[in-house]
């Protein structure tokens, strides 16, 4: 998964993009697009696990290590 931003999983700012996202779908963008969901992805399918997350200071580095 290629993401140029994950959004904020709590307080003020999650907030803001909850609210702002019906705006910034229409342009195709999506300010709700968190770490969780990805979590929750891998754990459904199964087989991954997260073994690196580095935060920057304009985006995040999520790595998931596909276990067999």
């Amino acid at each position: 998964v290629i993401s140029s931003r994950l959004g904020a999983e709590s307080g003020l700012q999650a907030r803001f993009e909850e609210l702002i996202a019906p705006l910034v779908k229409r342009v195709g963008w999506s300010s709700t697009f968190r770490l969780s969901r990805i979590m929750a992805w891998a754990k459904l399918r199964g087989g991954f696990e997260l073994v690196h997350v580095k935060k920057g200071l304009y985006f995040n580095v999520v790595r998931l290590k596909k276990v067999t």
